[in-house]
């Protein structure tokens, strides 16, 4: 019985990727994988973009503060990878959106303390995104991709104060045409500030972003 169920699964799957072939699923689509740049501009949002106190756990009226973010420049390097056949007479292919380098820098609004208000302080991040990705082939070679990742990434902010956050979430949505694309990218999550010391105070910062990009996929 096993072996007969074994048997008709693979016979399908023989009969679904000649169907595939011989209406040009892989042959002839123009949905195709490979390598992309994007940049553009890291806007910040909600919270990330405004003064934020924190209470130092174990002190009595002592806080710990971080300044509010600037937009800044973001750089994604990567992958389209797709997985099977176009389907739905080649309009779509699903696939795999690996961001293999993501990195950002966004300096701050001035600080409060008067002594302090010319210094240039910053955030870094720079890390890797991953996840699902749903590719649209309305016309020519015209392309809409749909896509959500986890961004796992380590951060430091000014004062050699380093964090993590390993399952930041991304929604983006992009355009292309030929090898020209736009992206707009919702990335929205907390970094967990502690200087990678377990023992240390953790600081749960939101560091949510609007990211307006512009690239080449080839």
């Amino acid at each position: 019985m096993k072996k007969s169920i074994l048997f008709l699964l693979l016979a399908g799957f023989i009969l679904f990727q000649n169907q595939a072939f011989s209406q040009g699923g892989l042959l002839h689509s123009s949905i195709n994988s490979g390598f992309y740049m994007k940049i553009g501009p890291s806007i910040p949002l909600g919270n990330f973009k405004s003064y934020q106190e924190y209470p130092v756990p174990k002190t009595i009226d002592s806080t710990h503060n971080y300044l509010g973010a600037k937009t800044g420049p973001a750089l994604d390097m990567g992958f389209l990878i797709y997985l099977g056949p176009t389907f739905a007479h080649q309009f779509l292919r699903a696939g795999i959106d690996a961001t293999f380098l993501t990195f950002n820098f966004q300096k701050t609004n001035p600080s409060k303390e008067g002594n302090e208000e010319n210094w240039d302080y910053f955030y870094y991040f720079l890390g890797q995104k991953f996840g699902p990705v749903i590719t649209i082939n309305p016309i020519d070679r015209l392309m809409i991709d749909v896509s959500y990742k986890l961004n796992g990434y380590i951060a430091r902010y000014y004062d050699n104060e380093w964090g993590k956050n390993f399952t930041q979430n991304e929604v983006s949505l992009s355009i292309r045409y030929r090898i020209m694309l736009f992206s707009m990218q919702y990335n929205w999550g907390k970094t967990r500030f502690n200087y990678f010391n377990s023992e240390k105070p953790t600081y749960n910062v939101p560091v949510n972003t609007l990211r307006i990009m512009i690239g080449i996929k080839i």
